[in-house]
């Protein structure tokens, strides 16, 4: 778990993750790096503005918290609150609201 004086805490885990812009067929790809109850953490090959809004999908492994399923896809809206870290293409996600979820085999 990270904490590092943010307000809420954050747990590293490393998740498939697909990001679009409004009115784009083909996803940004990535990997989360870490997770809060406000938002994700992930770095990406795209550059993304501050205030840019997305719509998201994180793939979760079913067997994270026990379910028979293979996988749970978490769809939400998010917006890019910060750009930059290790990298210049980094940022911050937040989500904003939570669209659905949906369990696959």
């Amino acid at each position: 778990m990270v904490l590092s004086g943010r307000k809420r805490k954050r747990i590293a885990v490393h998740w498939p993750v697909r990001l679009w812009r409004q009115r784009e067929m083909v996803p940004v790809e990535s990997t989360t790096e870490n997770l809060s109850s406000e938002g994700l953490y992930c770095i990406t090959q795209e550059p993304f503005k501050q205030g840019e809004r997305l719509q998201c999908e994180i793939v979760i492994p079913g067997e994270s918290f026990g379910s028979p399923e293979p996988f749970l896809r978490l769809q939400c809206r998010v917006t890019i609150t910060r750009v930059g870290g290790t990298t210049e293409n980094s940022g911050v996600l937040r989500s904003s609201e939570a669209v659905g979820a949906a369990g696959e085999r």
